[in-house]
């Protein structure tokens, strides 16, 4: 797939990992599915400062992963909404899961531009319409609903 970056003039190429042994562009995007990551919808007080906000997402964190290391996961956070409390999205994927993938990509000489939870590809949905997906996995299951 590609889509084109009005900012840099150029297109950019996704891929997933089942198309990296026949991806030409050498140069993408990679998508990966849900089960990568892992998500977690955090509503925070609103608060001003900056270090004890980190710390409230930080405790949620370690909630739901025993033992959290935060070098142990790259995290990406998303604003859902702010009021009276910011409600955000937290979207972790393991260090080391990445360093694999990487490395199996020098093999093809495929050059990562980033990695992009196929969930998210629904925003470049040009049709508007309101969508749900589900991700049936073997001990739990997802439900996306995009408006």
């Amino acid at each position: 797939m590609k889509i084109f970056n009005f900012i840099k003039q150029d297109k950019i190429n996704f891929f997933t990992l089942e198309e990296a042994v026949k991806f030409q562009e050498k140069k993408g995007v990679l998508v990966l599915d849900s089960s990568f990551f892992i998500l977690l919808k955090i509503s925070l007080s609103s608060c001003t400062d900056p270090r004890e906000r980190e710390f409230e997402i930080e405790d949620e964190i370690c909630e739901y992963i025993e033992e959290y290391n935060p070098f142990d996961y790259i995290e990406k956070e998303i604003t859902l909404s702010q009021s009276e409390e910011e409600v955000i999205l937290v979207v972790l994927i393991e260090r080391e899961k990445v360093e694999k993938i990487i490395e199996s990509l020098r093999e093809y000489k495929i050059t990562l531009s980033g990695i992009f939870p196929l969930f998210f590809m629904e925003f470049f949905n040009k049709e508007s319409e309101a969508k749900t997906y589900i991700e049936i996995e073997e001990n739990r299951f997802r439900l996306y609903f995009f408006k």
